[in-house]
C-alpha cells in the first residue's frame, strides 16, 4: 500500500510521513496494534468535553498518517517452502546456495558445491523437504534442500513485485528450441517465436524415439485431444530421443509427415536430448509423456511402468477431467 498519495491528499508533507514513521518504530508491534485506537479514545473524549480546538484537523491528519504508517509497516507473513512450492509463479529462474552443499548425485562421486554458487532453477520438487533441482552446469545437476539456497528470499521479492517475470521460467529455458516443419514441399524447419508462447500455461511433453506405430498413434492421440487442449492452454511438445528422425533433413521429414507429425510442435533435434537430460523427468521408456506448467512444475506424469501411448493418454483424460478448464 502506498501511502504517500493519501498523505498527500490529507495536506501532509514528506517530514511529517517520516516522523510518523519514526515513532512507529519505537513501538512494539502490540503497541504499533493499539496506539491508532488509543489515541482515537483521547481524541473522542476532547471532543465531547470541549469544543473542537483549531489544532484538530492536524491532529486527524497526524492520526491518520501514523494509522498508514503502522498498516506498511506490518509485515506480510513469510512465504513457507510449501506455499512456494505450490505457487509456481513465484519459482525464480536462478538460485544460489546459501551455504555450502556435499551432494551424493551421482552416489559414486560426492560432490561439495561452495556457498555463493549460482545455478539455474529446473523446479521445486515435494518431500519433507522441499528441493530445489539446480543445474550447475558443468557441476551437474543436484536436488538441493530448499534451506540450502536463496530461492525463498527472491519469491519473496517476486511477491511483493520487486522481481518481475516477464515470460514463466520453463517457457523462457526452453521456448526458443520449439521448431515445426515447413510445410510440404519445403524441407527444413523454422523455430517458433517466442512471443508465440508467452500465454501458454502449460506443455505436454512428449518423449519419444523412431517407432513408427507410436508415432502414428501419437498423432492420432493429439488430433483427438485439441479441442481439450486447448481449453486447457496445453500445448504438445515432442522431444525426439534415441534415433528419432531429423527434421532437419528431407527424408526424415517425410518420415514423420507419413506418420502424422507435420502439425506437431518438436524440441529442436540439436538440443532434444540436452534439455532432456536437464528436466531430469524419470522415463523408464519411451513413449512417455509429462506435464508440465509453464514454470516447470510437473504436475502429471502417469506412474512408473512400461505402457503403450495409448493407456498413457487415457490416464492424462482421466487427470484432466478431473480438472475442468476456467
Amino acid at each position: 500500500m502506498n501511502s504517500l498519495p493519501i498523505l498527500k491528499r490529507l495536506g501532509g508533507n514528506l517530514n511529517n510521513f517520516q516522523n510518523c514513521v519514526n515513532a512507529c518504530r519505537l513501538l512494539s508491534w502490540r503497541a504499533r496494534l493499539r496506539a491508532p485506537s488509543l489515541l482515537v479514545h483521547q481524541f473522542r473524549r476532547s471532543q465531547a468535553s470541549t469544543p473542537r480546538p483549531a489544532w484538530n484537523h492536524s491532529f486527524y491528519k497526524t492520526l491518520a498518517c501514523l494509522s498508514l504508517s503502522a498498516a506498511t509497516l506490518t509485515a506480510a507473513p513469510a512465504l513457507t517452502e510449501t506455499a512456494v512450492y505450490e505457487d509456481s509463479a513465484l519459482w525464480p529462474p536462478r538460485a544460489a546456495l546459501t551455504a555450502d552443499f556435499t551432494s551424493t548425485e551421482p552416489a559414486a562421486a560426492p560432490r561439495t558445491l561452495p556457498a555463493g554458487r549460482e545455478a539455474v532453477l529446473i523446479r521445486l520438487e515435494p518431500g519433507e523437504p522441499v528441493r530445489a533441482l539446480l543445474d550447475f552446469g558443468r557441476l551437474g545437476l543436484h536436488p538441493v534442500p530448499l534451506a540450502r539456497t536463496d530461492v525463498l528470499a527472491r519469491a519473496e521479492k517476486i511477491a511483493a513485485g520487486e522481481t518481475k517475470k516477464e515470460i514463466p521460467n520453463w517457457t523462457m529455458m526452453l521456448g526458443r528450441g520449439f521448431s515445426k516443419l515447413h510445410p510440404a514441399p519445403l524441407t527444413g524447419g523454422t523455430n517458433v517465436p517466442l512471443t508465440d508462447l508467452e500465454e501458454i500455461e502449460h506443455f505436454l511433453i512428449l518423449y519419444l524415439d523412431a517407432d513408427p506405430e507410436a508415432m502414428q498413434a501419437t498423432a492420432e492421440l493429439l488430433d483427438r485431444q485439441t479441442d481439450a487442449f486447448e481449453a486447457r492452454s496445453i500445448l504438445p511438445v515432442i522431444f525426439g530421443l534415441g534415433d528419432f528422425p531429423y527434421i532437419g533433413e528431407a527424408a526424415y521429414q517425410e518420415t514423420l509427415r507419413e506418420n502424422g507429425m507435420e502439425k506437431q510442435l518438436f524440441m529442436a533435434p540439436h538440443v532434444s536430448v540436452p534439455y532432456a537430460t536437464s528436466m531430469a523427468h524419470t522415463i523408464p521408456a519411451t513413449p512417455a509423456i509429462v506435464l508440465v506448467d509453464a514454470e516447470g512444475k510437473t504436475l502429471y506424469q502417469p506412474d512408473g511402468e512400461t505402457a503403450t501411448i495409448g493407456t498413457m493418454f487415457a490416464k492424462l483424460k482421466g487427470y484432466l477431467e478431473s480438472y475442468p478448464p476456467e
